[in-house]
Order: structure tokens, then C-alpha cells, then sequence
């Protein structure tokens, strides 16, 4: 669902499945991390991105690499240095 959302950039909807993985207990899966994650940057909430990656409470590789995609992206060197130290 989170795939579809960030297909259509369709933010609201993607909110709704993000809050609703959040109320059944799905937070702390990494595979629906990084979807929220994905979403949140392909809808061009970028600011909404970086904060949702600062509390996910698991990372993995794929997270960072994707984070640091979007870093670049809004080009925030000082937050590109503390993943890098991560």
C-alpha cells in the first residue's frame, strides 16, 4: 500500500497507512520502515522523511543508503556527516 501511495506521490493516503502501521504494532518492522521512509521521499515530504528516520527505532543498510539519497537530494551536509558517523 505504501508502494502505491509513493507511486501516485499521494502524501495523505500514505499517512493514513503509516499511522495505521503504527496502530497495529508494524513500527518496528524494517521492511515497513523503509517503505515509510520511501514514501515520505517520494512524495517530496523530505522534511517528514528525515524526522521519521531520527525515531525509527531499527536501521539496516538499505535504510542508511537510502537516507543518504535523500541527503544529497536536499543537500544537507551537516546531517550527511552525522550518518556518515552513524
Amino acid at each position: 500500500a505504501l508502494r502505491a501511495c509513493a507511486g501516485l506521490t499521494d502524501v495523505d493516503r500514505g499517512q493514513q497507512v503509516h499511522g495505521y502501521s503504527v496502530k497495529v504494532g508494524f513500527e518496528s518492522d524494517i521492511t515497513t520502515a523503509n517503505s515509510v521512509l520511501s514514501m515520505y521521499s517520494k512524495c517530496a515530504v523530505i522534511d517528514d522523511a528525515i524526522k521519521f528516520f531520527h525515531i525509527m527505532p531499527n536501521k539496516d543498510i538499505t535504510t542508511s543508503d537510502f537516507f543518504f539519497k535523500v541527503l544529497v537530494y536536499r543537500c544537507l551536509g551537516s546531517d550527511l556527516t552525522y550518518l556518515y558517523m552513524q
